[in-house]
C-alpha cells in the first residue's frame, strides 16, 4: 500500500492521538481550520488581507430555504444531476456560503495576527449577531433544507467559537447569538430523531448536524449535545461495510465515491473537536474509524471533487 502524504494522513493521526492520550495537544481554535482546509476544498476561503477594511460588508441573512432536491426525479440512486435544480439550489444557499468564507477568513486571522485580533473578532461577532437577530435559517421550507443547512449553522458556529473569547464584552451580542446556535442545535436534534427520512439518517447528512451540534456543544458547555453527536457518529458508523465503505453511500452510483469523502469530513472534524476537549471513544471504534479513514483517504487521491 502506497503511503499517505503528511497532509492526507492527517485525520489518521488526530485518532490516533486519541486513542494514545485521549486528547490532542494543539493550538485551541486552529485545529479545525487545518482539518476543514484539508477536508473542504469546496468551501475554502481565503483570509482577508490585512490591508482590506477591518470588516466586510456580509450577505443580508438567508431566512428561507425552500428548494427541492438537486437531483433529477427519475434518478432511483439519486446520481443524475438535474441542472436547473442544481444552479436554484447554489442560487439558494449562496449568500450563506459567501458569508462563512468570508466569516472563516476573519477568524484565521484573529488566530493567526494578535494585532488584527480583536477588530476581527468584533467583525464576526457583529455579522453573527445580525444573521441571529434576524432568525437566519428559521423558515425551512422543504425535507431538502432541513436536512442540508446544517453545514451553514456549523460554519457560522465554528467562526464563533473561535472568536469568542477575543471579545471579552458584547454579552448582549453573544447572548442572541448563543440562543440562536442552542435553537439551532435543538431543532437539528429533533429532526435528526424524528422525522428526517429513514435512510438520511444512516447517511453523510446527519454526520453534518452531528458537526453542527458538536460546535453547539463546545459553545453553549452542553453535555446532551455532545451525547447526541457521539451517537449520531456511532449510528453511521454501525452501518460500515467490512471494507471501511458507507453502505447507504455507495448506492449514490457514479457520487458513491463523492459522497464517502463528504461524509468524512464533517466526522473528522466533530471526533477531532471532542477529543481536543477530552472527550473519549474506545479504542475499537477509533481502530474502526481509521481503517475507514484510510480506504476513503486513498480513493480521495483519485476524487475530482464533490457535491453537496
Amino acid at each position: 500500500m502506497a503511503e499517505l502524504s503528511d497532509q492526507q494522513s492527517k485525520p489518521l493521526k488526530l485518532w490516533r492521538a486519541c486513542a494514545a492520550r485521549g486528547g490532542i495537544d494543539l493550538a485551541r481554535g486552529v485545529l479545525v481550520a487545518g482539518v476543514a482546509s484539508f477536508l473542504c476544498a469546496s468551501a475554502q476561503a481565503q483570509a482577508t488581507k490585512s490591508d482590506d477594511s477591518l470588516c466586510p460588508a456580509f450577505p443580508a441573512p438567508t431566512v428561507t430555504l425552500d428548494y427541492g432536491s438537486r437531483y433529477e426525479e427519475s434518478s432511483r440512486d439519486r446520481s443524475e444531476l438535474d441542472t436547473e435544480s442544481n444552479a436554484y439550489v447554489d442560487e439558494a444557499l449562496k449568500d450563506a456560503d459567501s458569508f462563512i468564507r468570508l466569516l472563516d477568513g476573519l477568524a484565521n486571522e484573529v488566530q493567526a495576527s494578535p494585532v488584527l485580533a480583536r477588530e476581527r473578532a468584533d467583525c464576526i461577532i457583529s455579522g453573527i449577531f445580525d444573521w441571529a437577530k434576524a432568525g437566519a435559517f428559521s423558515q425551512l421550507e422543504t425535507d431538502n433544507a432541513k436536512m442540508t443547512y446544517a453545514s451553514r449553522v456549523a460554519g457560522i458556529a465554528s467562526a464563533y467559537r473561535q472568536v469568542r473569547g477575543s471579545a471579552d464584552d458584547r454579552a448582549e451580542e453573544k447572548a442572541v447569538i448563543e440562543r440562536w446556535i442552542r435553537q439551532n442545535a435543538e431543532f437539528l436534534i429533533n429532526f435528526w430523531n424524528g422525522d428526517a427520512p429513514p435512510k438520511a439518517k444512516m447517511g453523510n447528512l446527519r454526520l453534518w448536524a452531528a458537526y453542527a451540534v458538536t460546535e453547539a456543544a463546545l459553545i453553549l458547555r452542553e453535555p446532551e449535545f455532545v451525547n447526541w453527536a457521539m451517537e449520531s457518529h456511532r449510528t453511521v458508523l454501525a452501518t460500515e461495510a467490512a471494507d471501511g465503505s458507507l453502505p447507504y453511500e455507495m448506492r449514490r452510483g457514479t457520487y458513491a465515491l463523492h459522497y464517502q469523502i463528504h461524509a468524512l469530513a464533517p466526522l473528522t472534524a466533530s471526533v477531532a473537536l471532542l477529543c481536543h476537549n477530552d472527550y473519549s471513544y474506545s479504542l475499537k471504534s477509533k481502530r474502526r474509524s481509521e481503517m475507514r479513514l484510510r480506504l476513503r483517504l486513498k480513493a480521495s487521491q483519485i476524487l475530482p471533487g464533490s457535491r453537496r
